[in-house]
């Protein structure tokens, strides 16, 4: 009986900017055992990015490029590995990667708003005195030509 290589298998998740129901992801078999580890996930890295820029794979796939974030591990025992044919078809992302990509995404949403807060903040109470009819202070008052000339 032949021996058969072992290989582990990755997604390449093309827009993890995308909601997960949204998202494409083309199967990549690293030939080596392993598992999902550090270099394997590089190897994958390594075999789409190779892909890409020979032309095998349509260069708009990965519109926000590519980085390791964009590789997710497919486990061995997983039936969709099972009923993939393997002509390049991209693979259904399971719903455990479309959970950890929805938390990736709702990370990415919460640094936003901090920074928006953070950007905000010095203008708040300037905001509120003015709201409560409050007399504002020599600080607040020139803090006003700022919040006049910021985007509407």
């Amino acid at each position: 009986m032949p021996r058969r290589k072992s290989v582990t298998h990755f997604v390449a998740v093309n827009d993890l900017e995308k909601l997960p129901e949204e998202q494409e992801g083309l199967l990549i078999e690293v030939p080596h055992k392993g598992g999902d580890n550090p270099s394997n996930r590089e190897k994958a890295l390594e075999i789409v990015l190779t892909m890409w820029e020979q032309g095998e794979i349509d260069p708009d796939l990965f519109p926000n490029g590519l980085t390791s974030e964009n590789i997710f591990f497919v486990p061995p025992d997983s039936p969709r590995l099972e009923k993939l044919d393997r002509t390049g078809e991209s693979l259904p992302i399971p719903p455990i990667v479309k959970g950890a990509q929805e938390i990736v995404h709702l990370t990415k949403l919460q640094l936003e708003v901090q920074e928006v807060a953070e950007v905000a903040a010095p203008y708040v109470p300037v905001i509120e005195a003015v709201l409560s009819g409050i007399v504002l202070s020599i600080t607040q008052k020139e803090k006003l030509p700022e919040i006049r000339n910021m985007p509407k």
